[in-house]
């Protein structure tokens, strides 16, 4: 998933709004399918990096299943810019439209993340970061080699 993600931004980089719409919708694809629906929505983040509103309209403007590439962005735009990175109005009437209680939901969630208790990451014995092998360890082969790689 992160390569075909990196290759959708790679795709609208330098491009304006319009066709960023039809790179994604020809090329990345914008159906239910979470190999097209997430990588578009990183794309149309990618076209607008600093207004997640923006990023929200193009997801929205894609055709095929828009309202999820839509909403994909706009989460992931929300928590790296703030609430306030959306129009007041446009909120309100998302939340009223969908019968949301947004601020409510929000308020309880920091509440709980203050009242949780601070843990160090969890770490397990013998287990390193990814790409370094154990000693002795092999990477179990399902189907053949590797594309690229030999078979050994």
């Amino acid at each position: 998933m992160a390569a075909r993600i990196t290759w959708a931004i790679g795709l609208v980089a330098g491009h304006e709004v319009d066709a960023v719409i039809g790179i994604v919708y020809s090329l990345v694809g914008t159906s239910l399918a979470t190999q097209e629906s997430v990588p578009a929505a990183f794309a149309v983040l990618a076209a607008a990096p600093e207004d997640p509103w923006l990023a929200c309209r193009i997801g929205a403007s894609l055709g095929g299943d828009c309202d999820t590439i839509a909403a994909i962005a706009g989460a992931i735009g929300g928590a790296c810019h703030g609430v306030d990175a959306f129009p007041a109005n446009a909120r309100g009437t998302v939340a009223q439209v969908n019968h949301l209680r947004m601020d409510e939901i929000a308020g309880a969630l920091l509440m709980l993340r203050e009242l949780a208790p601070r843990r160090p990451a969890l770490r397990r014995p013998g287990l390193q970061r990814p790409g370094w092998q154990r000693p002795g360890w092999q990477r179990p082969r399902l189907h053949g080699p590797e594309p690229g790689r030999p078979d050994p």
